[in-house]
């Protein structure tokens, strides 16, 4: 969490995208689903600020299917 709060100091979308779908990752494998949801949609958002297409259709499927 403190990196992707570093990367947003930095401007740095795109590892703010990586580093929100590897937190919504490790939620999930912890048995979290409220929290890897919230982690995917912050992501998402940012990808979507970002117009990242292929990050958008990544999370949107995590988002949806877990």
């Amino acid at each position: 969490d403190a990196a992707v709060r570093g990367f947003a100091r930095t401007g740095d979308r795109l590892r703010q995208v990586q580093g929100w779908h590897l937190l919504g990752e490790l939620a999930y494998e912890g048995e979290d689903p409220i929290r890897a949801g919230a982690h995917f949609r912050d992501g998402l958002a940012i990808a979507r600020e970002a117009g990242a297409q292929e990050a958008i259709e990544l999370l949107t499927l995590r988002f949806e299917h877990r």
